[in-house]
């Protein structure tokens, strides 16, 4: 009898640490900072930066101003949302619009291109959801950052970069489905690889680095699997939301296949509020 007093005296003392160092880390914001080599493609002694958010999630709602504040910091020349920056609960129609009155001050700092997440499609595409995609629409000040399927070309110091936003069906998406998209079905959603310029892709889940890469994408930026939410040091991230226990590609840098794909712990969570030994982050990316 003592022994099982003792082993639940220890079992609700770890849960209670658990629970206030999540609560603890969950507060915070890290920026955690990438230099790409792009193959001369960029300047090292003047590299083009970027700012990435993923998976905000309604987060820091209360206390927007220090995503603000470093990302302002940091002094990009392109801020880029990889998805998943609201949260498709029907009961959240204030907080997007907050997260879209965010990412509207966002854009005072530098151009902002906003790739789609699976809340997001999950929001503009549920009967039951529908509803708060246009309050969300219409609390942004420039809906031309959003990229559905869609590429923007801009110059950055005299340089052409792609910029192409993936939305994949929500079907990638759902649990415990091991389906991957083709090269061809890509093609079809955002049309061939433009060869002459640099492409960044924003593709919000990264377990299809290889299609992604395969198509022709020299850097992807990815978020999704929130940092494997808990992360033991030598073994990565615990587990992804699709669910996948210690996903291959839960956080980091990743160069295979001839690309580079950047996996954003992300700033947020959501249902299962659980983040330890890893921190909300801002990534910023260096081109050189």
């Amino acid at each position: 009898m003592k022994l099982i007093i003792i082993l639940l005296i220890i079992f609700f003392v770890t849960a209670f640490l658990v629970i206030a160092e999540s609560v603890r880390e969950c507060r915070l914001l890290d920026t955690t900072v990438y230099e790409v080599n792009t193959r001369g493609a960029f300047s090292s002694e003047n590299p083009v930066k970027i700012a990435v958010l993923a998976d905000l999630h309604n987060s820091f709602l209360n206390d927007g101003e220090r995503i603000i504040d470093a990302v302002r910091k940091e002094q990009p020349d392109i801020i880029i949302a990889a998805g998943d920056m609201l949260l498709s609960h029907s009961d959240q129609q204030d907080a997007n619009k907050k997260t879209a009155e965010l990412i509207n001050r966002l854009c005072d700092i530098a151009p902002f291109f906003y790739g789609m997440g699976n809340h997001e499609t999950a929001v503009s595409a549920r009967s039951h959801l529908k509803h708060l995609w246009p309050d969300f629409l219409n609390s942004l000040i420039n809906r031309d950052m959003l990229l559905r399927n869609s590429l923007k070309n801009i110059y950055v110091m005299g340089k052409r970069i792609n910029i192409y936003g993936l939305e994949l069906p929500e079907k990638y998406y759902k649990r415990f489905n091991k389906i991957k998209p083709t090269v061809e079905e890509i093609d079809n959603l955002i049309g061939k690889s433009d060869k002459s310029a640099y492409n960044i892709l924003i593709a919000h889940n990264p377990d299809f680095f290889k299609q992604y890469a395969n198509w022709g994408a020299d850097l992807i930026l990815s978020g999704h699997n929130h940092g494997g939410m808990v992360r033991i040091p030598f073994f990565g991230g615990v587990i992804s939301p699709r669910p996948a226990i210690f996903p291959k590609y839960d956080y980091g840098l990743f160069q295979e296949y001839g690309a580079i794909m950047i996996v954003s712990g992300g700033l947020g969570s959501h249902s299962i509020k659980i983040r330890l030994n890893n921190k909300p982050e801002l990534v910023i990316v260096k081109l050189i």
